[in-house]
């Protein structure tokens, strides 16, 4: 150990580089350790003893000596995705980086009970987002949500299309939302106008209560008997008129020029029983209406039952009528699908319109009169009674019946005396009567004796009425004697 050199009391000096090799033999509890130290010439570095000493290992609680020239170097390892590391818990790691040789942190804002990572880049500015409210769109619900806030707004502002906006809330913190058409419809669901049935996109929801009802296109306002609008309303209401007497539904129907047999104004039934038309305007004369019904819409007939109003009795109308102004008709409807005001007979100009009341129930028609005879039907009643000696062969009772008439009789009295037996008819007819085909009111036979004088009276509920152009004829055979017939009749518009 010729070059061995002794280091005096920690004195730093240069010195040679040692040549020898260290050899060792003595006691076995001594432990040799093997210094080397190099001058800047040396082969194995070029750090000398005052480049070491100058070297400041620094201990931990110890302060930093001011204006530090030198000191440790310390190294870590890039690791640009930040694996995770194998380590358990408190074993000993080393420091990682990115790829620009920033530290990897991780900040801990509880404790460590649930570390939240955040991405630092080069300029000092977050990049990265927290794991509270990162679940996307359409993915299933995990993790802590966001709360979030919004702006107050009485009358919120318009937005462009696809602007970002502030949610809406109200003076007490309640979400402004829009009702949608349906829970998968993204179409807003329309508000309707109570006052006006306007439709209109609204985001708010309508407090009011009222009924509608759809026609197949649009909903509408259900009326009641006193709420009716200046504009047609046909189309809208409950599907049947009411439920028990009492319930009517007005309407305005559309009127329709009165120069063309092919215009009507026609109306849906719906279920009622008596339908009312109110005469607004007429054409002007000449002309006529008519009113006619149909069970199937295609096939339409001429009312059975119309009943104009008048102060007294109502009047019975029978096929086409002139109409004025304030006229109303009452039209029987029960069991129909729609009725119609037709012209009937063109009106050189004009327009033809009326007001509407459908009503359901049992109707009140005061023209008929269902008590003992003569009926009530705002024609006047008058009677005949006319005396045979001899057979009568199609013999005319009463008035001849034109062709635009017809005979209602309300009463039938025959009376035979003598004593001669033989067979009587009355029918409405004419020409000759054949049993089975005729509209026979009596066939029978009387048969009298000195002790006997046999007779007949009838008096129906419902008028005997022959058609059109049809007249009460009497026939009979042998000569009864006397043979007397007495009836009570009016006659109507066929």
């Amino acid at each position: 150990m010729a070059d061995n050199q002794i280091v005096d009391n920690g004195a730093l000096t240069d010195f040679t580089a040692a040549t020898d090799k260290v050899t060792y033999s003595g006691d076995a509890n001594v432990d040799v350790q093997l210094v080397r130290i190099v001058n800047v010439t040396g082969a194995e570095g070029s750090k000398t003893v005052t480049d070491i000493q100058t070297g400041v290992q620094y201990v931990e609680d110890t302060a930093l000596a001011a204006n530090a020239a030198q000191g440790t170097l310390v190294v870590a390892r890039r690791d640009d995705a930040l694996s995770t590391l194998t380590p358990a818990e408190n074993d000993a790691v080393g420091l990682r980086v990115g790829a620009r040789g920033a530290l990897w942190v991780q900040v801990d804002t509880d404790n460590g009970t649930t570390p939240v990572s955040i991405s630092i880049d080069q300029q000092g500015t977050s990049v990265g987002t927290t794991t509270a409210g990162d679940m996307p769109h359409n993915d299933p619900d995990s993790g802590n949500p966001v709360k979030i806030g919004g702006k107050v707004a009485v009358t919120p502002s318009s937005v462009a299309v696809a602007d970002r906006v502030d949610a809406w809330f109200g003076q007490h913190g309640q979400l402004g939302v829009f009702l949608a058409a349906g829970p998968n419809s993204g179409t807003v669901l329309n508000q309707i106008d109570p006052a006006s049935d306007a439709q209109a996109s609204n985001s708010m929801l309508s407090t009011a209560s009222f009924g509608m009802a759809f026609n197949g296109t649009n909903w509408g306002r259900i009326r009641n008997v006193e709420a009716l609008s200046a504009a047609p309303n046909v189309d809208i209401g409950i599907q049947a008129v009411g439920i028990g007497p009492g319930y009517d539904r007005k309407t305005n129907p559309a009127g329709v020029a009165a120069t063309s047999t092919a215009n009507a104004v026609t109306v849906g039934v719906n279920g009622a029983d008596m339908i009312a038309f109110h005469v607004t305007t007429i054409g002007t004369t000449p002309g006529s209406m008519i009113f006619e019904t149909t069970t199937d819409d295609t096939a339409w007939v001429t009312a059975g039952m119309v009943l104009k109003g008048a102060t007294g009795p109502d009047l019975r109308i029978d096929g086409a009528f002139v109409p004025a102004v304030n006229d109303v008709y009452l039209v029987r409807t029960t069991g129909m699908r729609q009725v119609r005001y037709r012209v009937n007979a063109v009106y050189a100009s004009g327009t033809a319109t009326v007001e509407v009341t459908a009503s359901a129930g049992a109707a009140l028609v005061k023209a008929l009169d269902m008590g003992a005879p003569p009926h009530n039907f705002g024609y006047v009643p008058t009677g005949i009674s006319a005396q045979y000696t001899t057979a009568q062969t199609s013999t005319t009772i009463g008035p001849t019946v034109s062709s635009t008439q017809r005979m209602c009789v309300t009463s039938l009295q025959i009376g035979v005396g003598g004593t001669v037996a033989g067979t009587v008819q009355v029918y409405f007819g004419t020409g000759a009567f054949s049993r089975g085909t005729s509209k026979a009111i009596f066939d029978h036979e009387f048969a009298a004796s000195s002790t006997l004088k046999p007779g007949f009276f009838g008096a129906p509920a419902v008028p005997w009425m022959g058609a059109a152009d049809e007249e009460l004829k009497i026939t009979s055979t042998n000569s009864q004697n006397p043979l007397t017939v007495t009836i009570w009749y009016y006659l109507i518009t066929a």
